[in-house]
């Protein structure tokens, strides 16, 4: 069974982040949500645990923004 028409929409996804999320420099943020959107922010969530107790539960992603130095 083929999915021909979500293939189709994924790949017009990813075309949309091409041609909306660009910076002013032409390149894409490392990460957009399912909706497209670069606001994610980090939130820590408290009241929870992570994985063996780990600490802290974090929701989102403050690397959105990063940017990578260009090595010359």
């Amino acid at each position: 069974m083929a999915f021909i028409e979500e293939a189709e929409a994924h790949i017009n996804s990813i075309s949309d982040r091409f041609r909306y999320n660009r910076s002013t420099e032409g390149a894409l943020p490392i990460m957009f949500s399912i909706r497209g959107s670069t606001d994610l922010p980090e939130v820590e969530l408290d009241h929870l645990e992570g994985y063996r107790g780990s600490r802290p539960v974090r929701i989102g992603n403050g690397a959105t923004f990063h940017r990578k130095e260009m090595i010359r």
